[in-house]
């Protein structure tokens, strides 16, 4: 389903069944990430994980010791991985955190569905929801000034 380029407004009302799709404000669909942000930040992990288990496997590799005993058999004794981790970890994370960022630097969008009929759409993350005259006139029937409310005495 395509990213509409009309940034002009989202409907209140479902363009198929002419129904209310989000009857308050709170209701109404949050930004969210972008399949590609999304698949961005899956493959940070991925790149932070290879990266953590690949230098902290070389590390291990490298710092082994081999004490031969005999003329066929040998000790290998590996340095432990927690101390090799304090090493790894920082080097590990610094592409996760970079593509991380990139991810969250993509355009959001707003996905945007009837309850109704199913109908659904996205929109950029910029769009703003159409406003309702009936909201208005209620907001400005609730903020009239003191003068008319009751005096309690």
């Amino acid at each position: 389903m395509p990213i509409t380029d009309d940034c002009s407004r989202i409907p209140n009302h479902c363009p198929a069944c002419n129904k209310t799709m989000y009857s308050s404000d709170r209701s109404r669909p949050n930004r969210t990430m972008s399949l590609g942000g999304g698949l961005l930040l899956v493959l940070a992990g991925i790149v932070a994980a290879a990266t953590y288990l690949t230098s902290t496997y070389i590390l291990r590799e490298r710092f082994a010791t081999h004490s031969p005993i005999g003329n066929d058999l040998e000790i290998v004794h590996y340095p432990p991985t927690v101390m090799l981790s304090i090493f790894t970890l920082p080097v590990a994370l610094l592409p996760g955190l970079i593509l991380g960022w990139l991810a969250n630097r993509l355009p959001r969008v707003r996905r945007v569905r009837c309850w109704n009929c199913g109908w659904k759409q996205k929109f950029p993350g910029t769009a703003k929801f159409e406003s309702r005259p009936d909201a208005a006139a209620a907001h400005n029937a609730a903020t009239a000034s003191s003068s008319s409310w009751p005096t309690i005495v």
